[in-house]
């Protein structure tokens, strides 16, 4: 993987890099990057306050305590979330 990233920044020769370059020329530095930041996120959450009431689709069925099938949530409007961007790996 790292040579990868070498090849391309070698490519790109001895010069300092332009904009246009960092936004079109080097599409693996840029996967590189982003994929830091999905691993290792600046922030660790995003908070956002629902403006309109909302019913959010779940993935799949889940039980509750008192044994009900909830199949999606209600968002009243108001409600503030919080939205988890760091992303946990457990070690194995």
């Amino acid at each position: 993987m790292h040579s990868k990233l070498r090849n391309e920044l070698i490519e790109l020769g001895p010069a300092d890099p332009t904009c246009d370059q960092f936004s079109d020329g080097l599409p693996y530095l840029d996967a590189v990057v982003h994929e830091t930041l999905r691993i290792h996120a600046p922030v660790r959450e995003a908070t956002r306050i629902a403006d309109e009431d909302d019913v959010i689709p779940l993935s799949e069925p889940v039980r509750t305590k008192s044994g009900q099938l909830v199949e999606n949530l209600s968002i009243a409007k108001g409600t503030v979330l919080s939205i988890p961007l760091l992303l946990s790996i457990s070690q194995q």
